[in-house]
């Protein structure tokens, strides 16, 4: 193992500066809103990055 143990991800390897962060509140989002709302929401989100 790297690093001597496992560590908390908190940037896509696959898609650079997709911080994970961002999917965990997109994921609690979608327990509450309609799927439209998180998806503009991340649109959003998206855009002003």
């Amino acid at each position: 193992m790297v690093d001597n143990g496992s560590k908390r991800i908190t940037e896509s390897q696959v898609l650079p500066e997709l911080v994970i962060g961002v999917l965990k509140e997109a994921l609690e989002q979608s327990r509450s809103m309609d799927q439209n709302e998180v998806i503009a929401s991340l649109l959003s989100q998206f855009q002003d990055s």
